[in-house]
């Protein structure tokens, strides 16, 4: 650790004990103003940055040893790896198919309930599933039997949220992701998606500083393309459009084939009057999302009917009639 004036730099590196390779490193520079919040700030990031580089490299010691009849466990560990990918279809599919074989070989495996929970809510949620009722009615399911299994698991209730949420139920899903942050204040998706609720429910200027904290906490994140999209949808809401531009273009960079980003890459840059950008954006989601074709789908779609926020998304809806949405 070094302190330069009022920053506080923290180098952190993981070695293998037993071969003495290099796993992991990164560098940590930090107002040293409150110790504690500093203390929790870095913590927080390490433990999600070791946490996605451990699973990462236990899936891939598992598919390099050729496992013929690979456990549950081992099979849960390879969809998380999955999840942890940059998010695709291909990806999701690929989550979705480890969880499934871990269930069948031991229904009781927590960890892959909660992640083919998380991945058939996000299916749903991002116009992916074949089966969207049977999906829903699945993930709702195992994420109740989640927390039922493990009350005192933040993960089970943060994905227990995830799941109202693809039932647009934004408030029950925010008070899950609140317990979820009591029982460890440092997971960043968390962060990410109680903030999201509070976009939902027309509060997304109360959502910003949850993105910024997110993004603090694990700024190199497999999914910071969808962050950043997160970001970027509040600032339009808000109609602060260049905060938006700003957020969105980093977006559309980061993971182009977020239909999502490119859905409100569009409606900025038609505010924007750029409406060659535009229209090349929204054939872009509507080819990554069929749900992203017309304003009536994408309406029928979106995950909340609160009235707050419905107002602010009519902004967005106006952009994207001049891009060149249908209405049907």
């Amino acid at each position: 650790m070094q302190r330069v004036g009022d920053q506080v730099r923290v180098n952190a590196q993981l070695i293998d004990t037993e071969t003495g390779g290099h796993v992991w490193s990164d560098r940590f520079d930090r107002l040293r103003s409150n110790y504690l919040e500093l203390q929790d700030d870095i913590t927080g990031r390490i433990a999600r940055t070791l946490g996605l580089e451990l699973v990462v490299l236990a899936a891939r010691s598992i598919e390099l040893e050729h496992q013929t009849n690979p456990t549950a466990s081992d099979l849960a560990l390879q969809g998380w790896a999955a999840v942890y990918k940059p998010t695709t279809p291909e990806t999701r599919e690929e989550a979705r198919r480890l969880f499934e074989h871990a269930l069948e070989i031991d229904p009781h495996t927590l960890r892959a309930m909660t992640g083919l929970s998380l991945t058939l809510a996000n299916l749903v949620i991002n116009g992916q599933s074949p089966d969207p009722a049977g999906d829903l009615s699945r993930a709702d399911e195992l994420s109740q039997q989640a927390v039922g299994l493990d009350p005192n698991n933040a993960a089970a209730h943060a994905l227990r949220a995830r799941a109202l949420q693809a039932q647009r139920r934004q408030k029950e899903a925010a008070e899950q992701y609140r317990i979820s942050l009591q029982i460890n204040g440092n997971i960043a998706t968390t962060t990410l998606f109680l903030g999201e609720t509070f976009v939902f429910t027309g509060k997304s200027l109360d959502a910003i500083p949850l993105f910024d904290r997110a993004i603090e906490l694990s700024p190199r994140d497999p999914g910071l393309g969808t962050w950043q999209f997160e970001m970027g949808r509040a600032m339009i809401l808000l109609r602060r459009d260049d905060e938006a531009l700003t957020w969105l273009s980093r977006s559309v960079a980061t993971n182009p084939r977020l239909a999502y980003g490119q859905l409100y890459y569009a409606a900025i840059m038609a505010i924007k009057d750029d409406i060659a950008a535009a229209r090349a954006a929204l054939a872009a989601a509507g080819r990554l999302n069929p749900n992203y074709t017309s304003l009536a789908k994408f309406r029928a779609t979106d995950l909340s009917d609160d009235p707050a926020y419905v107002e602010q998304r009519a902004y967005v809806e106006g952009a994207l009639r001049k891009a060149g949405l249908p209405e049907q």
